[in-house]
């Protein structure tokens, strides 16, 4: 099946509990958004597959302020786009 994951690094280690908890809430919104995209792109080409490395900023309110797609595999811009804008919405 297809697996949808990530990991979160942040670069700094005395955040507050608030903050930990606002950026997962915001991660946890675009998730849905972000398969959308993929299942979009499977219609398209149904052996479509491989990895999208975005890194994303997010302020104290949970908003993103910056994403950007450092790398991926996939090989289809039209879904990498869709998955950015996913992000930062």
């Amino acid at each position: 099946g297809t697996r949808y994951g990530g990991t979160v690094s942040t670069n700094s280690s005395t955040q507050s509990p608030q903050m930990k908890a606002s950026l997962h809430t915001t991660i946890r919104a675009h998730v849905g958004e972000v398969r959308t995209c993929y299942q979009a792109g499977l219609k398209r080409n149904p052996a479509l597959e491989g990895r999208v490395l975005v890194l994303f900023r997010i302020d104290p309110m949970g908003d993103v302020v910056h994403a950007q797609a450092q790398s991926s595999t996939l090989g289809d811009q039209g879904v990498e786009s869709c998955i950015l804008a996913a992000v930062r919405r």
